[in-house]
């Protein structure tokens, strides 16, 4: 089948939302926009905050090869995903993005397809064994991983020195730090790092949680005091990203889905780093952060279920992924990215 076909756009009905996972484009350069037609409009490099602009370029490279491929229902919200498609699978989208720690909820739902033969071996040769464990359930890959899920912190360059960001606490006598307090996948990053335990090394569900005993205990008293800090503010509803931006905030903790917006407001002041250490009862105290994947589903019950996998191949694809973190700066897990000269030399990844 020629290429060049009258209908190879694939339809994508987009359900609240593709805003959320692909807004907040960056400039691209004109000539890779040239190459991906809507990306870049009369030849001039595109700035603007239309998520249909990621939508249109992608499903227009995949249609190129793909005629012909019917009608496909996308979801890139992945927060709600897990919630939304796991309540009525059979009406859920046909491909969607999820965060691997909804694996167990999404699969007890039937809500996720198994990702088997070649489309397996192509994956299993472009991620890291940690990538792929956190898509695997009874040996079975439910996914194809699109980036790494772990958080950071950012920070501003003419406010912390190098080494002002390798402890909090110094960097609380310095400047205003943001931290997403009442959230329940960043403040464990204390407790792990005295001593409490979250399914044992992380993947092991029947140990269960241990943030019990004296180990707790001194984290919380910690805690208590931290946010009695007049230097310390609880990152929620938006807060932190809105004072980097007007300059109330000097560092805060999130992912690289902020990376742009936080380069956008910084500039060349944005320093990024693994998190830092904290001070508790004398000794320094190392924050570890959950470490996942996010990756691209398919749904068991989608009426074009071999279409719907090579979307979802599509999407994990290395030229996929180099466009998401060319605008989003996404960092990818494909391991050839990864390596390569920009994408390996960004304090991002480094990090």
């Amino acid at each position: 089948m020629q290429k060049q076909c009258a209908h190879r756009n694939i339809v994508q009905k987009t359900v609240e939302g593709i805003i959320a996972a692909f807004s907040q484009l960056q400039p691209v350069l004109a000539d890779r926009g040239k190459r991906r037609g809507s990306i870049c409009r009369d030849g001039q490099i595109v700035k603007t905050y239309d998520a249909e602009i990621f939508r249109d370029a992608v499903t227009h490279l995949f249609a190129l090869d793909h005629c012909g491929v019917g009608e496909l229902v996308m979801r890139a919200d992945e927060a709600t995903a897990a919630d939304s498609i796991a309540q009525d699978p059979e009406a859920g989208a046909d491909v969607f993005m999820f965060a691997n720690d909804t694996l167990t909820k999404m699969t007890d739902a039937d809500a996720l397809a198994k990702i088997g033969g070649k489309y397996r071996e192509e994956i299993e040769s472009t991620n890291s064994q940690e990538v792929l464990d956190s898509l695997i359930m009874d040996d079975y890959l439910y996914g194809v991983p699109f980036t790494t899920n772990t958080w950071f912190m950012f920070y501003d360059k003419s406010v912390f020195s190098e080494e002002d960001v390798q402890n909090l606490d110094t960097m609380l006598e310095k400047g205003k730090v943001s931290f997403p307090f009442t959230n329940s996948w960043y403040l464990p990053a204390f407790y792990l790092g005295n001593g409490c335990t979250l399914f044992g090394d992380g993947t092991d569900e029947e140990a269960g949680v241990d943030f019990g005993g004296e180990n707790a205990v001194e984290v919380t008293d910690y805690l208590i005091d931290l946010i009695n800090n007049p230097n310390f503010t609880v990152d929620a509803d938006g807060s932190g990203i809105a004072g980097i931006r007007d300059g109330s905030i000097n560092a805060m903790f999130t992912g690289s889905w902020d990376a742009a917006a936080i380069g956008e407001a910084l500039g060349d002041n944005m320093g990024v780093k693994a998190l830092p250490t904290y001070t508790l009862n004398g000794e320094e105290k190392q924050m570890l952060a959950y470490a996942g994947s996010k990756a691209i589903g398919v749904n068991p019950h989608s009426e074009y279920p071999v279409q719907a996998v090579e979307l979802a191949i599509y999407l994990g694809s290395a030229e996929a992924q180099q466009l998401h973190y060319d605008l989003r700066s996404v960092v990818p897990c494909n391991t050839e990215l990864l390596s390569s000269g920009d994408i390996a030399s960004d304090e991002l990844v480094k990090a």
